[in-house]
């Protein structure tokens, strides 16, 4: 048995006018609160070694480094006897567009909110900590198993909204337009906890839909629809006279999932029915139905048994050479700064349009245009200068490059100011150029080059820290390797935890970025991407076979922390 704590608490983040976080729309702003939208939280203890960590799910678009630090700080401030810190805490997010941003450090994340909003940073920070105190305070011995099912072929919970990458792979069988519900992963895994006397003190699961049922011209603060799985859930703990245990329903792999049909066979385009929150409590529903048949199942399983050991490194992803095992062979595959693609920027027709295709038309002749210019310009620096760019183009391949964020530049300048595009065509260009007018936008990259990866090892089950949006074919890849390693010492079950402790953007297969749709022209390292993530990530589980004073693991690397000037010229109060 394992000491298990259990903590819920509201997000208050809800400010009027405020930027909802996920589609990137300046008008999508708060104007009413539908929901509550909460962090739930689980702690579990090894009774004997005193080992320990910290599992928080919240109802947001994803978390961030600098909510992830703040909780720490506090959390270490308060109570330094708990121990706490960046190894044995994981926090994810189950991604709900229909919640209020700005929490972000990194400029890119906050440009449609608009800025750096501290209410709602520490709304999420001081929620992320009150249900670990709440878990801390009520910890009590219990069980912990493992439990999965699949949806029926016929439950219309998700569909692959990116087939044409998806059928690039050739590790998957060619499916038609029909079949955008089987391009996807349809299995649910379950976290079960229990107390010693048998009764339930909550569940995690782990699926991939995007939380896109609601759409972005609903100005509403909501959970989306695995908000409502979460309400369904806890609603049946409390008719089985379980009141306080909580019901977290996050995601695994949802890159290119979406609850939104799209494809042939069907009469919707968006949701199952005309009304959005119908379709959006639809989608929950499933959801909810399949959670509570694997939980029922799981308590008969055998339960977990054995240490907790946990271990996070922060990886520099924009400087990786990619293990030729996941890099078809390569010996020389470098990822790059991170960048956005058009592809990225004018969205998805499934679950929301980015700029107006006319735009898109006149961006491609600039961006063209401006890559030219910028491996001329490094030529007449130097040699050095222009086989650097080159090797930009490389890595990025196919990506025809709107943002550099790692070298901060948009369309190949710089200076924001001298974009062609005029700020009332586009808001967000407008917004970038006032943010750069008054000196902001200038430190460090727009969006994370060092991001932390994470394994948690309880007993058999391996949790994964995926700090973004990965793909289907990339998260089986990734799952399928690190269960291959991670059985050597006894681990049976893998679950990939997305969206945790940072927000990167997306990861994509090589086969995928190579025809840019939406996910690869938000692959930020470049083509090499889920090759570097599988690198780092063996490396860790690998050296996790050894005792922990035995590892080599780099604790050195940190990503950048940005000034308080800095953050004062883009906060927005």
């Amino acid at each position: 048995m394992y000491k298990i704590g259990t903590g819920k608490a509201e997000i208050k983040c809800f400010k009027p006018g405020v930027g909802m976080m996920g589609y990137g729309m300046p008008h999508h702003k708060a104007v009413e609160q539908e929901s509550i939208v909460y962090a739930r939280a689980f702690v579990v203890e090894h009774p004997d070694t005193g080992s320990k960590f910290a599992f928080v799910n919240t109802e947001s678009a994803f978390v961030t480094m600098a909510i992830k630090q703040g909780v720490l700080d506090k959390l270490t401030a308060n109570y330094p006897q708990w121990g706490y810190h960046h190894n044995n805490t994981l926090f994810c997010a189950q991604h709900t567009h229909s919640a209020p941003g700005g929490y972000s450090h990194y400029p890119i994340y906050n440009m449609s909110i608009p800025g750096f909003q501290p209410a709602v940073y520490n709304a999420n920070v001081d929620a992320i900590y009150d249900a670990i105190v709440l878990a801390e305070g009520n910890k009590t011995e219990g069980d912990i198993r493992v439990g999965s099912g699949k949806f029926e072929d016929d439950w219309d919970v998700a569909f692959n909204r990116s087939l044409d990458a998806y059928n690039q792979n050739p590790d998957v069988e060619k499916l038609t337009p029909f079949q955008t519900h089987l391009a996807m992963e349809r299995q649910m895994n379950m976290i079960r906890f229990d107390g010693a006397d048998g009764k339930p003190l909550g569940q995690a699961n782990f699926f991939g839909v995007h939380t896109t049922s609601l759409p972005n011209n609903r100005l509403k603060i909501s959970g989306d629809n695995k908000g409502w799985a979460s309400t369904y859930f806890e609603e049946y703990y409390k008719n089985a006279g379980n009141p306080d245990a909580i019901a977290v329903f996050a995601q695994e792999a949802c890159g290119d999932v979406s609850p939104n049909f799209h494809g042939k066979g069907k009469d919707w385009k968006r949701g199952k029915y005309k009304d959005d929150l119908k379709s959006c409590q639809y989608t929950g529903e499933l959801q909810y139905k399949k959670a509570v048949e694997i939980f029922e199942a799981a308590k008969t399983t055998t339960p977990l048994s054995g240490a907790i050991d946990c271990e996070l490194v922060f990886a520099d992803m924009a400087n990786t050479v990619a293990d030729p095992a996941f890099a078809r062979g390569e010996q020389n595959a470098k990822t790059a700064p991170p960048s956005m693609g058009l592809a990225f920027i004018k969205g998805t027709p499934v679950d929301g349009k980015g700029i107006p295709d006319f735009l898109g038309f006149f961006a491609k002749g600039i961006i063209k245009g401006a890559r030219k210019r910028i491996l001329n310009e490094a030529k007449k620096h130097s040699q050095e200068a222009y086989e650097a760019e080159l090797a930009v183009n490389e890595a990025h391949g196919t990506k025809l490059i709107v943002t550099e964020n790692g070298h901060r530049r948009v369309m190949g300048h710089s200076d924001v100011r001298k974009l062609p595009v005029p700020g009332f065509i586009d808001p967000l260009i407008g917004e970038m150029k006032k943010q750069y007018k008054a000196g902001s936008l200038r430190e460090h990259g727009w969006t994370p080059s060092i991001i932390p990866l994470q394994i948690i090892v309880v007993g058999q089950l391996a949790i994964v820290g995926f700090p973004g949006e990965i793909t289907t074919v990339a998260f089986r890849r990734l799952r399928a390797q690190l269960l291959e390693t991670l059985s050597k010492r006894g681990v049976t079950n893998v679950i990939v935890a997305s969206y945790a402790n940072c927000y990167f953007g997306y990861c994509t297969t090589r086969e995928e970025y190579d025809i840019q749709l939406y996910e690869g022209g938000h692959t930020p390292y470049g083509k090499w991407t889920c090759a570097a993530f599988q690198t780092h990530f063996q490396h860790i589980a690998t050296e996790m076979l050894k005792p922990a004073a035995e590892r080599n693991l780099d604790k050195s690397t940190m990503p950048p922390e940005f000034s308080e000037k800095e953050l004062s010229l883009r906060t927005y109060h």
